[in-house]
């Protein structure tokens, strides 16, 4: 097993979270090129706009079966789990010449995301240091908006230089095998564990639909995900459909 220190997690986890929101990016940014009937595949303003979406359908039906998985199984093995379904989703984009293959590998990246990003955070409040657990949290969550900026130049640059907008996707594959690879190596140490207690009494885990009820029945989580969903709404399709044109 590979021993990282807290630090040297927080910068593992950081840096991957980077390259899944670049992979965000990338997508605007080849939208030009995907409708072009010559060199992409001829998308109609609403196969583009539903390609853009798939990945959240994806993370949005499965998010909250992984977050209750992680009663059950180490959160580090989760994250593995997502990184090697996402290596894999943007593999397949990258070697995809048909809209449809291409919308199931867009769909499969978000329920990769779903067994990542539910879960990092609370890991990472969990480890991090008592006087640094919100700098820990906003170095993570940094790599968000900074990650999409690098996907549009990436995504765009990429695609001119070797010709052919399936190349972004296969590069960022590539470059997440390492941190996949240290993600499936790394000791799993029970003190990673969200609520260790219940990892060590499988009796006092919560059934899924329980966790379901408390939360649609907690008035401020219901209004705190409806203006989520009205954020992610405006600035998503600002991100995607006004940088490409």
């Amino acid at each position: 097993m590979l021993r990282l220190g807290q630090g040297w997690l927080l910068v593992l986890l950081t840096l991957s979270n980077l390259l899944i929101y670049v992979d965000r990016g990338i997508l605007s940014a080849l939208v030009v090129h995907l409708r072009d009937p010559v060199t992409g595949l001829g998308l109609s303003d609403t196969e583009a706009g539903t390609l853009g979406s798939a990945f959240m359908f994806g993370y949005m039906l499965t998010s909250p079966f992984f977050a209750h998985a992680v009663q059950f199984y180490h959160p580090l093995s989760l994250v593995a789990l997502g990184l090697g379904v996402w290596t894999i989703a943007t593999g397949i984009a990258g070697v995809a010449y048909g809209y449809w293959l291409l919308l199931a590998a867009r769909a499969l990246t978000g329920v990769a995301e779903a067994s990542i990003c539910p879960i990092i955070p609370p890991m990472l409040m969990e480890i991090a240091p008592a006087d640094k657990k919100t700098m820990w949290l906003s170095t993570y969550f940094a790599a968000m908006p900074i990650g999409v900026a690098m996907g549009y130049i990436y995504g765009e640059e990429i695609t001119s230089l070797l010709g052919s907008w399936h190349y972004p996707f296969l590069i960022e594959a590539a470059t997440m095998l390492p941190f996949l690879a240290i993600t499936i190596l790394a000791d799993k140490s029970p003190a990673l564990r969200k609520s260790t207690e219940i990892a060590a009494s499988p009796a006092s885990t919560i059934p899924f639909l329980t966790q379901l009820k408390q939360l649609f029945t907690n008035p401020v989580y219901i209004f705190i995900v409806l203006g989520q969903c009205a954020y992610v709404f405006t600035v998503g399709g600002l991100a995607f459909w006004v940088v490409p044109t």
